[in-house]
């Protein structure tokens, strides 16, 4: 039988009570105002790292814009989107204002807070409306703002999460899907429980026994929302794991928490995506309730401040790939599972911790040769290898170049003689790296981050539905189209009566693959060259060229020794 995290039933001790959000839509009001308020009182004094200003985009529609310390002295920044909870009825700018500091600050990004005009005065689809004249004004002012408009992306929790799905299907809709680049939904409204698809039914009902009587919302809070504003558990602007438009969705992060009702929600969704090709990363709370990081005073709520300091959010973080491996080989002193190793916190008044290999893994080679026979734990995998994957990573995540391989560490890849001479040179190229030393060069802490203006997270990875319609349209596709119809005809079926005709068509088959494949390459090549604006060109240079554009300002990062 589940049970609550032995934190959060000390916590509600404390307190004395279950906090909870129920009765009526004016009851709940005030029972609001007391979570938001016993919230904040957990949280330290407001710094000034992060500066805000409120804009009218207008009538009924605020905006308030949060800028990190420094940013604009920098390059140009991520801009996030935030819709905050409340179940379309409750918040506004100032209930989830530390949220939106603490990502503005570690991220670092610019965001941007809507305050949604709300129900039940207002009902759908007047919330996702006002998001999307937000999204428009933000766009609109990118230049202003400092942001980049090749990393806009929508964020929000519980309403505010559904609303941020919501952006990307208007988007997609109006022919915009090119500007949204990511969403980070927190335990998201993505169905309505009277209408959960047949197929997601089991998925749906596995994740949702625990949601009688729980904290914060429950079952009848969600019942009482959706009335106020008059949902439709058809649409799918406000329940987007019912949306048409899944495969266009951009690359999607999700939390969903075991005692919320929403879980199943969230679960849903990720399979949902996950179907449809769509990149998601999702993380699940055990034993707490819906939203429960709000109140600081548990520790798993500083799991999202340390994902928040990561130099690169997890979503576009490499080397996770790599901790996941050294994990496997018990490689990490005093971790023993990736789960063990991300709810470690970083130290109160320090902005990284060190991690630090145990002494028997150090020679072991972390990407192995493998074969028929299985992995051969001591020998490395061979550059070329090595390099045809971290290419086609690369590549996956939207990187323009191709990425050159320096060091993971010693004994991987082609083994290095001379580790000093080479650590020397890895300043100078791409690639990811992991030190041996006591210290990581500064150098080329710069040259990583470089790289994420080389990057694109938009970039397409295959052909869309227009251009793919156009590829088979053409007269040497449909020609090999014909050849390959009569090669199957004289098959019929019995490819051991027919094996120079097989080899034939499978001849045809490659040659048809490699003219798609060229297809792909052409449509990328030029989507990079008229999708870059100036900063990005600049960024852009000869690689002889590069140390000229490095970022001025490192940033502290974690190091692995």
């Amino acid at each position: 039988m589940a049970t609550y995290n032995p934190e959060w039933l000390e916590f509600e001790k404390a307190l004395g009570m279950r906090p909870v959000l129920n009765g009526s839509i004016e009851n709940m009001v005030g029972q609001y105002s007391t979570i938001v308020a016993l919230a904040k009182s957990q949280l330290p004094a407001q710094d000034s790292l992060v500066t805000t200003t409120d804009h009218k985009v207008k009538d009924g529609l605020t905006v308030r814009v949060y800028k990190p310390e420094g940013s604009s002295a920098g390059g140009k920044l991520p801009v996030c989107l935030y819709s905050h909870g409340g179940g379309w009825c409750l918040g506004d700018l100032e209930a989830e204002d530390p949220l939106c500091r603490a990502i503005s600050q570690f991220s670092p990004c610019i965001v941007v807070s809507i305050d949604y005009r709300l129900g039940p005065k207002n009902k759908m689809p007047t919330m996702i409306d006002d998001c999307i004249a937000a999204w428009e004004w933000a766009w609109n002012a990118a230049s202003e703002l400092g942001g980049d408009q090749t990393k806009y992306f929508a964020a929000g929790g519980s309403a505010g999460g559904a609303l941020s799905f919501g952006i990307a299907e208007r988007l997609i809709a109006d022919g915009k899907r090119s500007q949204i680049s990511g969403i980070v939904a927190l335990v998201p409204a993505t169905l309505h429980l009277s209408n959960v698809p047949e197929e997601y039914v089991s998925a749906y009902n596995a994740t949702n026994e625990n949601v009688k009587d729980t904290p914060v919302i429950n079952r009848e809070t969600m019942e009482t929302f959706y009335h106020a504003i008059d949902s439709d558990p058809t649409d799918p602007i406000q329940f987007p794991a019912l949306s048409k438009n899944l495969a266009s969705f951009p690359p999607t992060y999700l939390a969903t928490c075991e005692f919320d009702p929403l879980c199943g929600d969230g679960k849903v969704m990720e399979i949902a995506l996950k179907n449809a090709s769509v990149k998601v990363w999702s993380d699940y709370y055990e034993g707490y309730p819906h939203y429960f990081w709000i109140f600081s005073c548990l520790s798993d709520s500083k799991r999202l401040h340390v994902v928040l300091k990561s130099e690169n959010r997890l979503m576009y973080n490499g080397l996770m790939f790599f901790f996941s491996m050294a994990i496997a080989d018990n490689a990490i002193k005093g971790f023993a599972t990736l789960d063990a190793l991300m709810k470690a916190h970083v130290l109160e008044g320090k902005d990284s911790w060190e991690l630090r290999w145990n002494k028997e893994a150090l020679e072991l080679p972390v990407l192995r040769m493998a074969s028929a026979k299985g992995v051969d734990k001591s020998r490395a995998l061979t550059y070329a290898a090595l390099w045809n994957q971290v290419v086609s990573l690369g590549h996956d995540v939207g990187y323009r170049d191709a990425l050159k391989i320096h060091a993971i560490r010693a004994g991987v890849a082609n083994k290095i003689k001379d580790l000093e001479a080479y650590e020397l040179k890895i300043v100078k190229g791409y690639g990811f790296s992991m030190y041996k030393g006591e210290d990581a060069p500064t150098n080329n802490i710069e040259m990583l981050q470089s790289m994420d203006y080389r990057r694109d997270g938009n970039a397409p990875k295959d052909l869309p539905a227009k251009e793919k319609a156009e590829f088979y349209q053409r007269p040497d596709v449909q020609h090999l189209d014909m050849l390959i119809a009569q090669a199957t005809r004289d098959i019929d079926d019995k490819p051991a009566e027919h094996l120079v005709r097989c080899k034939e068509r499978q001849k045809l088959y490659t040659k048809k693959g490699n003219l798609l494949k060229s297809a792909r390459k052409l449509f990328r090549e030029n989507w990079f060259s008229t999708s870059y604006d100036e900063e990005a060109l600049r960024q852009v240079q000869p690689r002889e060229d590069e140390d000229k554009i490095l970022p001025a300002k490192s940033r502290q990062i974690g190091r692995i020794f």
